[in-house]
């Protein structure tokens, strides 16, 4: 409480108060651990979170709602407080690309709060937008007997992708 993160406005960091938050603590989520139960309080909302839908080397994601509006996020926490400044570079960015009219910008989720939990760590909540990671997509093809994406599939992902961060 009265430590200060901040969010991107007018292309500059500005400070905002950050919560301390009930979150777990310093753990790695593995992919077999999918079920997780906890709340993160902000100054802005409460955000149940429920599962967890990735692990990354800095950072864990989880999926949750919004308490009340039953609205999905996506809950990004960092791993470790020492990629505090990573997280922080990654709102920044977020709200820079974001803030340009491009109708690419659909591939990004808008950052939509932050916090910091009892422990140290950055925590950033996002619109939670839905889609399949690459090893999912390859997997339903695998179901259909097929050994991985057709080509035509994968250049549709790239050229999507490559737009995305033009």
């Amino acid at each position: 409480v009265g430590e200060t993160g901040g969010v991107v406005g007018a292309g500059d960091w500005q400070p905002v108060p950050l919560v301390t938050v009930r979150a777990p603590a310093q753990r790695r989520a593995t992919t077999n651990a999918k079920r997780v139960e906890f709340a993160v309080t902000t100054e802005t909302a409460t955000y149940q979170v429920t599962t967890t839908l990735a692990q990354g080397d800095i950072a864990t994601v989880y999926g949750g709602h919004t308490r009340g509006t039953q609205q999905p996020v996506a809950v990004k926490l960092a791993d470790q407080s020492s990629d505090n400044d990573l997280m922080q570079h990654e709102t920044r960015v977020l709200g820079l690309l974001l803030a340009a009219p491009d109708p690419t910008a659909i591939h990004f989720a808008p950052p939509r709060d932050q916090f910091r939990t009892a422990d140290g760590r950055l925590g950033s909540v996002f619109d939670r937008l839905d889609g399949l990671d690459l090893t999912a997509i390859r997997d339903v093809f695998r179901g259909r007997g097929e050994p991985g994406l057709p080509a035509r599939h994968v250049v549709w992902i790239l050229r999507r992708a490559l737009a995305a961060l033009g």
